[in-house]
């Protein structure tokens, strides 16, 4: 108010800020594999009480700090604290696929040594991918899902796969065996 002239009145706006308290980080409990959505994360938060909130990226709103099922992605997950008006602060982190790749190289047609015997090899070229998550599983199986080494066997169709050291399917490859023309004496 202005002292020569009680009819004036002067206002003057304030703003308060509040500073934001919480602090995140993201612990990766376990990364996806074998492309499910089998992925773990913990969202640790501090600073600002104990009764967060969780809001996801995909929708996901919950008050638990660990969330499990997750699949290779980028997730945006924002905190707030149980304040008024409430604290919130966002954090970003991608998960990524652990699944091991594994090219495989097999002649498309194969034969027996002699019609109506069950002696035919296959054998692969494989190429491991950067970070193969070793030992591999390497498993030969027919059309009606049983299974075979990689020689004696005998004619059908097939297919090799490569297992990593989790079980994830890493490649396949798929061939045919077949006999030989027989030999026509004449």
């Amino acid at each position: 108010q202005d002292i020569n002239d009680p009819n004036c009145v002067d206002i003057l706006d304030i703003e308060i800020g509040r500073n934001n308290p919480i602090e995140i980080d993201v612990q990766i409990n376990a990364e996806p594999s074998c492309s499910e959505a089998n992925g773990s994360v913990t969202i640790i938060a501090s600073g600002s009480g104990n009764n967060y909130l969780f809001t996801w990226s995909d929708g996901e709103v919950t008050s638990n700090a660990t969330r499990s099922n997750l699949a290779a992605a980028t997730y945006q997950v924002t905190v707030a604290d149980g304040g008024t008006p409430p604290c919130d602060t966002m954090i970003e982190f991608t998960l990524n696929d652990n699944t091991s790749t594994a090219t495989i190289t097999v002649d498309p047609i194969i034969f027996t040594s002699c019609p109506n015997t069950a002696d035919a090899t296959i054998i692969p070229q494989i190429d491991y991918g950067p970070g193969f998550a070793t030992p591999a599983d390497i498993i030969v199986i027919n059309d009606s899902g049983s299974t075979h080494g990689l020689t004696d066997l005998p004619t059908g169709n097939y297919c090799l796969q490569v297992f990593d050291a989790l079980g994830c399917l890493a490649g396949e490859a798929c061939f045919e065996v077949q006999e030989p023309t027989p030999i026509q004496v004449t």
